[in-house]
């Protein structure tokens, strides 16, 4: 499944349909931002069903940063009132793109269990094929057993059909290091549990280190695991990913999206 971000693309073929692949990284490191680029090119552009639960964010909020990332008007500048007579042509029509689409689910009920995200998710995929699922993230699920819940989500990946992306937090070990780039064991320090995941994508932004840094810094995105091929990094511009201080609260339109 094509992502909408070109060298993961082209050098990964995307998403495996039958995969579960954790996206890790420290908090603020633009783990959602990616989520949401790859939803919108799935659901929106693609018009292929896609699941998102959502235990960090709101629906709404969700929605506004898809309609910011769809227009290309930053959240900064919404939330300011800093808006062009154009700037509010390019949000209508991102709105009407991004809130007209059926194709999108999103399900904002904090702390599902493994259990709960399965079922939900056969229910919506009987009523329409479901092509991704997404959930935001791994420590706001209600789990007691991180290994049988990683099983499970891998189970859920090969029932549906679909790639499962599951965010999550990573340690803060990598803080402490020289290099600050993610490794696998800041996620999982179990060898045993970090073979359960087909893909560990780990997400670095340097900026995030270095404050006087200028904020458009490429994005690492680091592929420490990957099923067919060996590891890999890549460079994300931060404007393919549309990165933003904060989220946007303005309700810009009345969304027609599925809302649980």
């Amino acid at each position: 499944m094509d992502t909408g971000i070109f060298e993961l693309d082209r050098q990964a073929g995307g998403l495996q349909n039958g995969h579960l692949i954790v996206l890790g990284g420290r908090p603020s490191m633009g783990k959602t931002s990616f989520a949401l680029r790859v939803v919108n090119h799935v659901s929106v552009l693609g018009e292929a069903g896609t699941l998102f639960f959502s235990m960090a964010q709101g629906a709404e909020e969700l929605v506004n940063r898809m309609i910011s990332m769809e227009s290309g008007i930053d959240t900064r500048k919404m939330q300011n009132g800093q808006l062009t007579c154009p700037d509010f042509e390019k949000l209508l029509e991102a709105a009407v793109r991004v809130s007209g689409t059926s194709n999108l689910v999103i399900d904002d009920t904090p702390g599902l269990s493994v259990d709960e995200i399965a079922k939900k998710s056969h229910a919506v995929n009987e009523k329409k094929q479901v092509r991704l699922i997404v959930i935001d993230y791994f420590q706001l699920m209600a789990v007691d057993d991180r290994t049988k819940a990683l099983r499970r989500l891998k189970q859920l990946a090969e029932e549906i059909g679909c790639p499962v992306l599951l965010l999550s937090q990573i340690s803060s070990a990598c803080d402490g290091r020289e290099d600050y780039r993610p490794v696998i064991s800041d996620w999982e320090a179990e060898p045993e549990t970090a073979e359960i995941p087909d893909d560990i994508f780990l997400i670095y932004r340097s900026d995030y280190y270095d404050i006087g840094k200028n904020d458009s810094s490429p994005v690492e995105l680091i592929v420490s695991k990957h099923a067919d091929r060996e590891p890999f990094t890549i460079a994300i511009k931060g404007t393919e990913l549309r990165l933003s201080a904060q989220d946007a609260d303005n309700d810009i339109s009345q969304n027609k999206l599925k809302i649980f």
